[in-house]
């Protein structure tokens, strides 16, 4: 594990190991270079975290001294690259109803057969009041059963087959749960509920007379307390990305307890 860090700047290229679960805390990073993690044929399969301290009076980061992209933050103009643990599934049904009190849960075969116990997930509401979400862990997992590791609080919906079939598609209400592990994490620390932010964007060259571009490629990573509260900065932020350059994609990642916009995508070709 590093020690905590004020400032990383990576200009070359910063490898995880991937031998090692690694805790990288700091309160501003500037991925110049490249930042890797796994790649998409040899994925990091130990525990990585990012953990981005300070809160609202601490010191921003400002690219290239033209561009601020206030502080608590991830800058990327080069190349970050994180590839987790593959989740085959991300998301499930529930095949049965589920009542309040309830410390079991049946879900479908798929989902069963590759979570595992230890997993987080979120149990959604299927009923009119939107907050009635709940997220356990699982501890036990016997053929489609899943057992929780708190009885649940609310009354969720499932059935073993689809709600409707019509020549358009398929209608389906049952309560859907979602898996929430992710062994990849950048989480901010919640001094005076200040979050943190990753921001992928672009800078100008004046010597060269060319801009150097950002992309993120984020496969199973988990990002949690990002967005900076009663502020337009998002959590994951993808800003002025009009030069040609390598392109970003997110997927099978989980954004949770944000404390303001969970994403932003602005300004981009």
């Amino acid at each position: 594990n590093t020690a905590k860090l004020k400032y990383l700047n990576i200009m070359g290229d910063l490898i995880v190991d991937n031998e090692k679960d690694i805790t990288l805390t700091a309160e501003r990073i500037w991925v110049q270079g490249q930042f890797i993690c796994g790649n998409s044929t040899h994925r990091y399969l130990k525990n990585f975290k990012i953990l981005i301290t300070g809160n609202r009076e601490t010191e921003g980061l400002i690219l290239a001294e033209l561009v601020p992209v206030g502080n608590k933050v991830i800058a990327v103009t080069g190349n970050l690259s994180f590839y987790g643990k593959e989740i085959t599934v991300v998301s499930t049904r529930l095949t049965a109803p589920a009542n309040s009190g309830d410390t079991t849960i049946e879900v479908e075969a798929a989902a069963a057969a590759v979570w595992q116990v230890g997993d987080e997930i979120l149990i959604l509401p299927s009923q009119r009041t939107p907050r009635e979400y709940e997220i356990r862990t699982i501890t036990a997992i016997s053929g489609t059963t899943l057992t929780l590791d708190k009885a649940l609080d609310f009354f969720h919906w499932g059935s073993a087959t689809i709600t409707k079939t019509t020549p358009y598609g398929d209608l389906d209400m049952r309560t859907e749960v979602v898996h929430l592990t992710r062994n990849i994490q950048i989480e901010a620390t919640r001094d005076q509920n200040w979050g943190g932010r990753v921001v992928v964007t672009q800078i100008y060259h004046p010597t060269y007379q060319i801009f150097y571009r950002g992309s993120a490629v984020m496969d199973g990573v988990s990002m949690t307390f990002l967005g900076q509260a009663n502020t337009s900065m998002a959590g994951l932020t993808f800003d002025t990305l009009t030069a040609n350059g390598p392109e970003s994609f997110v997927t099978r990642c989980v954004v949770r307890e944000s404390g303001a916009y969970n994403a932003l995508i602005d300004r981009k070709s």
